[in-house]
């Protein structure tokens, strides 16, 4: 095999594309394995992932948790390299500690640079070529061969190529979305998604909100679109100085409030602080009321929530903070329940593009077979946020990352 001729070509040194180089230099070193990373190193946007903390996978493992437009072809390449296989691979071919906090599965240093150094060490431990610093110009076939031309004017030949050029977020981390434009020779239009912001903040027209900039608190939310609950979360929230909402549970319903937003929908983010429905917050209220009675409505409810959050809901409900509570009406104690346990954010939009963890979009699932090749372009394979696939927070589009890699390469190992 001359120089330049290669079995496998990664084009993105991400999550997915390291991943992708791991399993092929532990199964088999005889491989000549080329890995091109646009940028000066590689890893960027995994060394952020999980705010640095790097959650790996989770437990939980189900189609459920993802966007996509294939769940059927989710679901066999997720029971073929799910959860165990994950583990398995990073504890027993890659020497990574792993501990299970609440089913989230991280590094035992809760840090992202040990999971980026055990895959960077076994690619460099190979004879695995990684050109950094490149970037790729085309992706043409020739003679039943792939050949990728560079920007520097280099051109490199493989039998096989993996797409893991990731999606469109983050883009300082060189994740813009360009990589697909390679596969036009290959693909129809029609099958790929456009990107978009999928695990984002979103933003408010609602008056005063950036009053609670800052602001952490746990609650349930409901997306809502025209009487319609279209999705589901909980978890920790953050009132953002954007006049908007962010937090892990904000993050899970983004993706969903974005589509309704792009279809020139009007949707809501309902807010429940409260754990419990609106009327056993009421007869809460009611029992704190007989028994602080000489309190103002604030005085009377604190220690229930953040006060300057707390004095907003007041408000919110047409009610006076400073109100004595012994001459406060019950119908207005039942308005104040409301707020605390449905207040309604109205979404008019999202934190700027480049603020998305993840994105939507990418190649649709069902253009590719279940190990992730173009179909009727044997050897040529998309993977990673390439692929229309998101999940939520919580490891899942990690996750996503090591199954689509390990499917690609178990078929590129099959027929060597």
């Amino acid at each position: 095999m001359s120089e330049d001729c290669y079995d496998c070509i990664i084009i993105g040194a991400g999550a997915a594309g390291l991943f992708a180089a791991a399993n092929l230099c532990v199964a088999n070193r005889k491989l000549k394995i080329a890995v091109i990373e646009r940028n000066a190193r590689v890893g960027c946007k995994l060394l952020l992932t999980g705010s640095g903390r790097c959650n790996i996978t989770n437990d939980s493992l189900n189609v459920s948790m993802y966007n996509t437009d294939d769940y059927d072809r989710l679901g066999r390449i997720l029971r073929v390299f799910g959860t165990s296989d994950t583990i398995d691979f990073f504890e027993n071919r890659l020497g990574l500690v792993t501990v299970n906090n609440s089913g989230l599965y991280y590094p035992s240093t809760y840090k992202s640079s040990t999971v980026l150094d055990v895959l960077r060490f076994v690619i460099e431990e190979s004879d695995t070529a990684v050109f950094m610093s490149c970037k790729c110009t085309a992706l043409t076939r020739n003679n039943g061969e792939f050949v990728v031309s560079t920007a520097s004017g280099k051109e490199l030949h493989a039998d096989n190529v993996i797409i893991a050029t990731g999606g469109a977020s983050y883009a300082a981390t060189g994740s813009d979305g360009s990589g697909l434009r390679l596969l036009r020779e290959f693909l129809a239009a029609k099958n790929v998604v456009p990107f978009d912001c999928a695990l984002i903040p979103l933003t408010s027209d609602l008056n005063d909100l950036k009053r609670l900039a800052g602001i952490r608190v746990h609650c349930d939310i409901d997306l809502l679109c025209d009487g319609t609950i279209e999705q589901q979360s909980s978890g920790e929230l953050l009132f953002t100085k954007e006049s908007g909402i962010s937090g892990i549970c904000v993050l899970d319903i983004s993706g969903r409030a974005v589509s309704l937003l792009r279809k020139g929908r009007h949707p809501e983010a309902i807010l429940n602080f409260m754990g419990k429905d609106q009327d056993r917050t009421y007869e809460m209220l009611i029992r704190r009321k007989n028994q602080f009675i000489g309190r103002t409505l604030s005085n009377c409810f604190s220690g229930m929530l953040n006060r300057v959050l707390l004095d907003y809901l007041i408000k919110y409900s047409g009610a006076d903070p400073n109100a004595p509570v012994s001459e406060t009406d019950n119908s207005i104690i039942m308005r104040i329940a409301k707020s605390f346990t449905a207040f309604r954010v109205p979404v008019n939009g999202t934190a700027q593009p480049d603020s998305a963890q993840v994105c939507s979009g990418g190649v649709m699932l069902h253009a590719l077979d279940d190990s992730l090749a173009i179909a009727g372009h044997r050897g040529l394979y998309v993977i990673g946020e390439a692929v229309n696939v998101n999940g939520i927070c919580g490891g899942y589009n990690l996750q996503w990352s090591w199954s689509s890699a390990a499917v690609s390469t178990r078929n590129i190992l099959n027929n060597v």
